[in-house]
């Protein structure tokens, strides 16, 4: 799919899909943010999204085309151009596969690394850093698909300070507005209400202090109909179940504390969540939730 996106009254555009085939498709950044489409007899599809959208997504690839270059040019290894494209490829391929085969599992930058270091000829000083970035870059621009680092943080019982492991995500760049004049409602989505449940779980992390006890937070869902083990006609699944996929997707992260009989779990928002929701967006909900 090819698409471009431009200001309302103006000529400035930005190509987020290059060359890749055309469709037909053209979204217009409005400040007003609502969607509409419209037909010209043919498949031209015109929808007009959120400016501020089509920024983030022009920012996010002059990043990775940023970052691209410096790594080019500070590169101190031989590699032939064709070498470097055959390992962006092979890691592109890697990357898209792991992501499918763990249903949009984290992916550990070591393991990526590996693969990249595998299929060289030899393993060079660089040559990883340049190559993650050219796959980010190229996710950015034919896929429409952030490949965002993140990192996680040493367990606290260890006691080590270290810098933490190093992990992608694959998150969406598509503007809502977009997506849903072209593929469908976010609302049609299984996992909106999962995310639903994950928003209040945080909610209730934030007033609980940063942590929550398992056995507490599990008390509070209660209390709003979501049984642990039963399954919810509105999620379809068992919401335990709901829960340790938040877990595995590092939306939430878990500790566990000695104590005198066993050891208690607690739950605190993950690198995940806090990359997609600000502390501002979760203080003002729990504010608006506690005003009302």
């Amino acid at each position: 799919m090819s698409a471009r996106a431009r200001r309302s009254g103006g000529d400035d555009q930005v190509d987020l899909t290059q060359g890749t085939a055309q469709s037909g498709i053209e979204f217009v950044a409005s400040d007003s943010g609502s969607a509409e489409r419209r037909g010209s007899g043919g498949s031209q599809v015109v929808v007009k999204v959120d400016a501020a959208a089509v920024d983030s997504v022009a920012d996010t690839i002059k990043e990775y085309k940023d970052a691209v270059d410096a790594l080019e040019s500070g590169l101190s290894t031989q590699i032939t151009d064709h070498e470097l494209e055959a390992l962006t490829r092979s890691t592109l391929r890697h990357v898209l596969f792991c992501n499918s085969f763990k249903e949009g599992g984290i992916i550990s930058r070591n393991e990526v690394i590996q693969h990249i270091n595998a299929a060289s000829t030899a393993q060079r000083k660089g040559v990883p850093p340049l190559v993650i970035a050219k796959v980010q870059l190229a996710l950015a621009t034919l896929f429409g698909i952030n490949m965002v680092e993140l990192t996680k943080p040493p367990a606290r019982k260890t006691g080590n300070d270290g810098a933490g492991t190093k992990y992608y995500a694959l998150k969406s760049m598509i503007p809502k507005d977009l997506y849903q004049c072209t593929v469908g409602t976010f609302e049609s989505t299984p996992t909106v209400s999962q995310k639903g449940l994950l928003g209040v779980i945080i909610a209730l992390i934030k007033v609980s202090g940063g942590t929550i006890v398992e056995e507490e937070l599990w008390r509070h869902l209660q209390s709003l109909g979501v049984e642990k083990g039963t399954k919810h006609p509105i999620f379809e699944a068992i919401p335990s179940d709901v829960v340790d996929e938040f877990v595995r997707r590092r939306y939430l992260k878990v500790e566990k504390m000695p104590s005198m009989d066993k050891d208690t779990r607690l739950y605190a928002v993950g690198e995940n969540a806090l990359h997609e929701i600000s502390e501002d967006m979760v203080t003002q909900y729990v504010e608006s939730e506690l005003k009302e």
